[in-house]
């Protein structure tokens, strides 16, 4: 299964850039910093799991070489394996170097480094024939960098798109976890063990898990186009599904829904969809027009087809329904979903008023004896490390205020500009903190003023003649004054 004629022909092929590779790993290992040692040889693999797969497989997308390399009396399966452990050998290597020199140096025990580097080698075996596959899955080495580009970067991509749902249709979600995501990028799970190890910790066991999972499959599809492969693809139109098909659409989806979220501000009705597309017409124009290049690349010819406007009016379609439903429906739910009437909760509230004729000012002006032009006033209640308990007076404030909140975002004339104060709230979920905030658009300042009385609870205002605190019996008492 292995050939150690094709390999000694690929070492000395690639000894100009074998050569380099042990140059950068000498400059990696003698940098001071041991941290920044074995980040740069880990950058530097990371590069390599990209340029090496191109470089060992582009025969295959080149008419006159893959007959040639074909033709060689080597079998395909030798042929494929043997460039596979080339590939994971001049990447492994210098990064086994790195990863044993910063564990000596950091004072590790030997198991620790052990695991650490057969984690590593995993990581650098899966993102090999996740990117060869990918390479190969298209039939001319241009297809097979931008497929490889395109999938590697989806991840990221669908963050920013998960980001801008729960930003735009969730209210008071701030706190985005989207770690799973990382699980479709083995590169990321990779660069992830290494981060893990230079911080002292080992057991990643999803990862490992996972790493394992797209070494089996992707190794099977490289597999599949390399020994069966037919030579008259080579520098072919990229036909495959997987290639520019799938990501034309899926990009092409993600990029319509992150425009359709313009439709989260708008008012309801037909009014506020005719208002959202004439204020956008250009972008879906723009759009367009780079969903027809990406067709006209992925053809090689300016060759028009009437399902692309199809196509592009049905995404867009689909995606505007999709961000009208996660607006009525509160992000399907997902607004709704928090931890309630938790007592063991830190909330506060600041609000503000540059405004006169608000309530806030008339608050200040009764309680004060002035009017202010500038006013802002801060309420905490709980402590920060959710130690306490607060009582149920205070609960049913903040839940109120929460709901309001939350029922305002939804509404079809709320406007940022329009709100006078924040609410921050941090409660417990097991081992870990879940976190919000809502914009306020008023406050119930008699009930909220009120709570000076309980427990847990500081009340702070704050206006252009000074700073003052609330005691219990509602007095506000002067802290600092600015004119004396």
């Amino acid at each position: 299964m292995f050939s150690m004629e094709y390999f000694k022909y690929l070492i000395k092929s690639k000894k100009y850039l074998i050569l380099i590779v042990f140059l950068l790993t000498l400059f990696a290992a003698f940098i001071e910093y041991k941290e920044s040692s074995i980040a740069a040889q880990s950058v530097f693999s990371g590069f390599l799991l990209y340029i090496m797969p191109v470089l060992v497989f582009y025969y295959v997308h080149d008419k006159k070489a893959v007959d040639t390399f074909f033709s060689i009396p080597v079998s395909r399966k030798r042929m494929l394996l043997t460039s596979l452990l080339f590939i994971v050998l001049v990447i492994f290597i210098p990064q086994l170097i790195g990863t044993i020199i910063f564990g000596i140096r950091a004072h590790y025990l030997i198991s620790d480094i052990l695991i650490a580097s057969i984690k590593s080698l995993l990581g650098i075996c899966a993102v090999t024939a996740f990117n060869s596959a990918l390479f190969l899955l298209a039939n001319n080495i241009i297809d097979g960098i931008i497929v490889i580009g395109a999938y590697t970067c989806l991840p990221i991509y669908i963050i920013i798109v998960l980001e801008e749902f729960f930003r735009t249709f969730v209210a008071g979600m701030i706190d985005f976890d989207f770690s799973s995501v990382g699980y479709l990028s083995p590169i990321f799970m990779s660069m992830d063990i290494v981060n893990q190890y230079i911080n002292g910790m080992y057991y990643l066991r999803y990862h490992t898990i996972v790493l394992l999972i797209v070494l089996v499959v992707f190794f099977i599809v490289l597999y599949r186009n390399y020994v069966f492969r037919k030579v008259e693809r080579a520098n072919t139109l990229s036909t495959n599904y997987a290639t520019y098909p799938a990501i034309m659409a899926i990009y092409l989806f993600m990029v319509l829904f992150m425009l359709s979220t313009g439709l989260g501000n708008l008012r309801s009705g037909t009014a506020g969809l005719l208002g959202f597309l004439k204020e956008n017409i250009i972008m879906y124009i723009i759009l367009f027009a780079i969903f027809v290049s990406a067709y006209f690349i992925y053809k090689r010819q300016l060759k028009f087809s009437i399902k692309l406007p199809i196509l592009f009016i049905v995404a867009s379609i689909i995606t505007i329904l999709f961000a009208q439903y996660a607006k009525t429906s509160r992000g399907f739910g997902l607004a709704d979903q928090y931890i309630k009437n938790e007592p063991r909760t830190y909330y506060s509230i600041n609000a503000w008023s540059n405004d006169t004729g608000s309530e806030l000012d008339r608050m200040v002006v009764e309680k004060l004896g002035y009017r202010s032009d500038y006013v802002n006033l801060n309420l905490m209640v709980g402590d920060a490390d959710i130690r306490a308990s607060i009582s149920d007076n205070c609960l049913d404030f903040m839940e109120k205020t929460r709901v309001k909140a939350i029922d305002d975002f939804y509404a079809y004339d709320y406007q940022i500009a329009n709100t006078s104060g924040n609410m921050y709230i941090k409660t417990k979920k097991g081992n870990s903190y879940e976190i919000y905030t809502y914009r306020l658009m008023d406050v119930n300042y008699e009930d909220l003023l009120s709570l000076s009385k309980e427990m847990y609870v500081d009340i702070y205002l704050q206006t252009d003649r000074g700073e003052y605190w609330l005691n219990p019996n509602g007095e506000f008492i002067a802290s600092y004054l600015y004119n004396e």
